[in-house]
């Protein structure tokens, strides 16, 4: 990222995350799940792998997209190791980042940074009850045969 000229942008923080080893994994458990016979028709009916792709692969595979980038939010969400390495101004920090400088060296009060984490972690709990229903559906879908 530095040769990149990406370090303290918000692209840097974005990049990395979105390169999720996780999404390859369960995307290709997915498509080894897709019929071989529904590939096949496809191709018999003069598609190309293009239109397979588009047309047939891709509305199958809504749900495993839906809980990968659920996933992938969450873990960006809650990231804190790569934003403390790559941001170093304040103004740039997230919100794991920007907690712990609300602890004051002298004083010991727990109250605001309890209180940060307990709205910092209302998005992804309001995230997880819309989409539950994707999130169980993807994963039950990326599951053996």
């Amino acid at each position: 990222m530095k040769n990149l000229n990406m370090l303290n942008t918000y692209q840097g923080i974005i990049w990395p995350t979105v390169a999720a080893p996780i999404a390859v994994i369960v995307l290709k458990n997915f498509f080894d799940g897709v019929p071989k016979e529904t590939i096949e028709s496809a191709e018999m009916d003069g598609c190309g792998v293009f239109r397979i792709y588009w047309q047939i692969i891709l509305p199958l595979s809504k749900p495993a997209i839906a809980s990968i980038s659920i996933f992938i939010f969450i873990s960006s969400w809650n990231n804190f190791l790569w934003p403390y390495l790559s941001l170093t101004s304040p103004e740039m920090y997230t919100l794991p980042v920007g907690i712990p400088t609300l602890m004051s060296t002298y004083l010991v009060d727990f109250v605001v940074p309890m209180t940060v984490n307990a709205v910092a972690s209302v998005p992804v709990i309001l995230l997880f009850i819309l989409f539950q229903r994707q999130i169980i559906q993807g994963i039950s879908f990326t599951g053996g045969k």
